[in-house]
């Protein structure tokens, strides 16, 4: 084999050996997850469904799934909503005002998770904040706000803001040329942005150790607490759920995206 032909071969050997260490582990806990084993053993002895059963049967389970879904709904709703007014925003400025906004809005992606856990812990206990629930979605909707911004951002690099000028000048109020001119064209993007920000939520396990706990503890704060104390195959049952929950939303994202990408002018 001559050189030239091992040099493009390495590039494709290297990226399947990446991707088969990264996807592998996903798959054990998968494979676990239906193990008849009391513990988490792989390859399992025999097969069963008792952990999906014993996730949807136990109250605990579904209490902490069902507060992360209220959790990253709201945080969702809320940073996509902030983020695509602030994205607007840096449009309208230029300089140092809108790289110090810009900065500022993306600084939760750059600072360390838990020093922003022990922050939002000290502020609540300063300012006698008792509503958990509040606190989290606001420190969420926080921690989701720049991958909303980014992602809006994008997609007004393309956006004609000609459009919005002759709506207002047929008479169109600034919320009625929002809703008939610019949201239609933005849907894909603030389609994605919000289940980058739902994901960022339902995922977030650090804050939630320090907010909430007892019968206001998330999923994922569930999972930590479960994998500490005991090695429950309940844990590889939970995995496995969020994991088609989260590859089900990446390709959702994705076919948002490239309807986006269809719809730009060429």
């Amino acid at each position: 084999m001559s050189l030239r032909k091992m040099g493009t071969l390495w590039l494709p050997v290297l990226a399947s050996s990446c991707l088969a260490f990264l996807v592998l582990p996903s798959l054990i806990v998968i494979v676990i997850s239906f193990s008849a084993d009391p513990s988490m053993r792989f390859p399992p002895h025999a097969l069963t469904l008792e952990w999906y059963e014993r996730f949807l049967g136990s109250d605990e389970w579904r209490s902490a799934a069902w507060m992360s879904l209220r959790v990253a709904l709201a945080a969702s709703a809320i940073s996509t909503t902030v983020g695509t007014l602030a994205s607007f925003g840096l449009r309208r400025l230029s300089g140092r005002a809108a790289l110090a906004a810009r900065a500022m809005l993306l600084s939760p992606a750059i600072v360390p998770v838990v020093l922003i856990a022990a922050a939002t812990f000290l502020l609540m206990a300063r300012l006698h904040i008792d509503s958990r629930f509040a606190t989290i979605v606001a420190s969420h909707s926080a921690m989701a706000l720049p991958f909303v911004v980014i992602t809006v951002s994008a997609a007004l690099e393309s956006y004609d803001f000609a459009l919005d000028r002759a709506a207002r000048s047929l008479g169109a109020s600034p919320l009625r040329s929002f809703l008939t001119v610019t949201l239609p064209q933005l849907k894909g993007a603030l389609g994605a942005a919000a289940l980058f920000a739902f994901l960022t939520s339902f995922d977030e396990a650090v804050v939630a150790l320090f907010i909430t706990g007892g019968s206001s503890a998330t999923l994922a704060q569930r999972m930590f607490e479960s994998l500490r104390d005991d090695l429950d195959p309940v844990i590889a049952a939970v995995s496995t759920l969020l994991i088609g929950l989260t590859s089900g939303i990446f390709v959702l994202t994705r076919l948002l995206a490239a309807n986006v990408e269809r719809k730009r002018p060429t």
